[in-house]
């Protein structure tokens, strides 16, 4: 029996809901040996549990069973798990988020995690069964985690909507690294933002210090991060606040059509925010008259004091005459990069050979990241010093994988 066949198990247990009548008649139940089998520390350092009933194997239960746990798994999560994963759920095979109503019950309430460090909080559904504060309940254990990653329906006034994104966030009081609920998210939100664009529109901060709907964090919070993923390059093509991140040491922004001149730009505000930056990750699409321009690369010598590594990720790009094959056009960078920083770049290969945009050739030469098959670094990864200290070149699949 495998730690797979512990989650199937343990789903069908619990899925059994309500009656005594429904638990006498359910086919699985826990043995001692079973739990003996299964209360190995190791199967229980991710916790995942979905709001709706899923297919999908590595899922333990649905949130709302997870009150009827047996007391020695909960008292083992409880010493042992380091992340836990709220998501969905659905048919494994879906292709759109479902929207059938969940309910999260009480959930985690009563867990008292003594190690936990990272919250995984993937809810799409806007349709919660329960009331605001039902589900806040529900998950409050998640609320002192240093690492959250989200993704949270667009409507709705649930908890897990980002109708009420400031309230959601201000139950994350130690956050250190947060991966956004929205790609492409502003920098700051300004008062004709919050007027105009209403709930389209979601920004990192208040630019006026003003307590908006649509922000994430405050000014106290934003000063303790240490990475994020999320933020709009183009936000870094106006002044920012000088420390405004004192402590940043990865930073992830997303542009479409970033000009070479909008770099400069970004560079130096991020250099104005960030002054202890490490890792600077850049995904850039569409944007092909001055990235084919061979002299432009000179911005790269003004990347931020303390860079160490700078990762490009590049799609539907043109890149100069002179850099039809990775090792060329990756040589082209770190030319002119400061002395100790190094370049890793993922590109595109294109679907369509008559799109008039050339692709960069992989001619092997130089090894891929050390966070291959992935395209790009993620939040909270571990990389060796002496894997980032070299130039790479990873493949990024089609133009039509997501990130």
């Amino acid at each position: 029996m495998t730690a797979m066949h512990n989650s199937d198990i343990l789903a069908r247990v619990l899925e059994y809901a309500n009656s005594p009548k429904e638990t006498a008649a359910r086919r699985w139940c826990l043995s001692k040996a079973w739990l003996t089998a299964y209360d190995a520390p190791a199967l229980w350092r991710t916790l995942t549990l979905t709001a709706l009933p899923t297919d999908a194997r590595g899922v333990h239960c649905l949130v709302s069973a997870w009150a009827r746990a047996p007391q020695r798994l909960r008292t083992l999560v409880e010493r042992h798990t380091r992340c836990v994963i709220v998501a969905d759920g659905g048919p494994l095979a879906a292709t759109t988020i479902p929207q059938t109503p969940y309910t999260l019950g009480s959930g985690l309430a009563g867990q008292q995690f003594a190690r936990l460090e990272r919250a995984v909080i993937s809810v799409g559904n806007r349709n919660s069964a329960q009331g605001y504060a039902v589900d806040r309940a529900a998950l409050q254990p998640l609320f002192g985690v240093a690492w959250l990653e989200t993704r949270l329906a667009y409507f709705g006034n649930g908890f897990l909507s980002l109708e009420r994104s400031r309230e959601f966030f201000q139950n994350f009081p130690n956050v250190r690294l947060v991966d956004l609920p929205r790609r492409h998210t502003a920098l700051f939100m300004r008062a004709e933002d919050a007027d105009s664009w209403h709930q389209r529109t979601h920004g990192l901060l208040a630019h006026d210090g003003e307590e908006y709907d649509y922000i994430f964090l405050d000014r106290q919070q934003a000063a303790q991060l240490v990475e994020l993923a999320g933020l709009r390059a183009s936000s870094f093509c106006q002044p920012v606040p000088a420390n405004l991140f004192p402590h940043m040491t990865s930073l992830e922004l997303s542009e479409s059509s970033l000009t070479m001149q909008d770099l400069a730009t970004v560079f130096a505000n991020v250099s104005r925010a960030c002054p202890v930056l490490e890792l600077l990750t850049l995904i850039v699409d569409g944007e092909r008259d001055t990235w084919r321009l061979r002299e432009n690369y000179s911005v790269f010598a003004h990347v931020p004091p303390r860079l160490k590594t700078l990762c490009l990720m590049l799609d539907t790009m043109e890149s100069p005459s002179s850099c039809r094959i990775a090792s060329q056009f990756v040589a082209l960078v770190q030319g002119h990069l400061p002395t100790g920083v190094y370049v890793h770049v993922s590109s595109t290969l294109h679907c369509f050979e008559d799109d008039g945009i050339p692709d960069l050739d992989d001619d092997g030469v130089l090894p891929v990241a050390p966070w291959a098959p992935a395209p790009g670094p993620r939040i909270g990864g571990a990389y060796d010093d002496a894997a980032l200290a070299r130039a790479t070149f990873t493949r990024w699949g089609s133009q039509w994988d997501n990130y």
